[in-house]
């Protein structure tokens, strides 16, 4: 059984889609057809707002622009103290792209640092044939949230795309709708999920699969966010902070 509550509003239309009972993991996906980097892609932005709110109540956002790298880097990426981002299977263009395409992925950053405008996107090109071409995201610390947008993605080529990850559920494996290009201009996506229970989560997938000997979906991502989980103190350490605390009243008493 699936315990896992998802908030959905996919394509042109608005469902909300609930699954087995919500009692830690909530999963939020939004997916736009026929968006580009002008594009308002309410769908998306609605939802990524809703994760945010989610995620921040639980601990601070941390946000992977890809701002600090330089058009064509090609990693491994360590946007942060312990995160490191691979990519494998991948061709030609793939890595740091500065370049906003409709059909292959674009920047959805609007602002970063002291309001500069943002241009950089992860370009994901998989290889032409049926091996996983993968964006792996290892975090030395684990998180509980994590949410990205996903750009320039179409049912018009081959590869399917999964949001693969380990949750106090146990393994999670999500598929991204992916709607019909129209002229050349593809899609625009959020997925993130929240763990609520704070189970440590140490990597997260993101999946190109199916063969794709003669086409492959190329996208992009952006704006990754994650919260780290809370660190609960141990039994011992609470009863020690709590008998350090009994007795300093006590030395306020005399």
């Amino acid at each position: 059984m699936t315990f896992a509550k998802t908030l959905r509003f996919v394509a042109l239309g608005a469902t909300l889609s609930v699954a087995g009972a919500a009692n830690a993991l909530v999963e939020y996906l939004g997916v736009d057809a026929v968006t580009d980097a002008s594009s308002p892609a309410w769908n998306s932005r609605f939802i990524a707002s809703h994760f945010d709110t989610h995620a921040s109540s639980v601990n601070s956002i941390n946000t992977i622009t890809w701002e600090q790298y330089q058009n064509g880097d090609q990693g491994p990426y360590n946007p942060f103290a312990g995160v490191t981002v691979t990519q494998t299977n991948m061709i030609g263009a793939s890595g740091i792209s500065s370049t906003n395409t409709s059909d292959l992925g674009y920047n959805t950053t609007f602002f970063y640092g002291n309001g500069n405008a943002g241009r950089n996107h992860l370009r994901n090109e998989g290889a032409f044939n049926n091996v996983d071409a993968e964006v792996v995201f290892n975090f030395a610390n684990p998180i509980n949230a994590f949410g990205m947008f996903i750009t320039g993605f179409e049912s018009n080529y081959a590869g399917d795309i999964f949001v693969e990850y380990n949750s106090s559920v146990g393994a999670r494996s999500v598929q991204i709708p992916k709607p019909a290009s129209v002229g050349g201009v593809a899609a625009t996506g959020f997925f993130g999920f929240v763990d609520d229970a704070n189970f440590q989560i140490f990597s997260v997938k993101v999946v190109s699969r199916g063969d794709r000997s003669n086409t492959s979906d190329f996208f992009g991502i952006d704006d990754v966010r994650f919260t780290n989980c809370q660190v609960v103190p141990e039994p011992g350490t609470i009863a020690a902070l709590g008998l350090g605390a009994l007795v300093l009243l006590r030395r306020r008493k005399k």
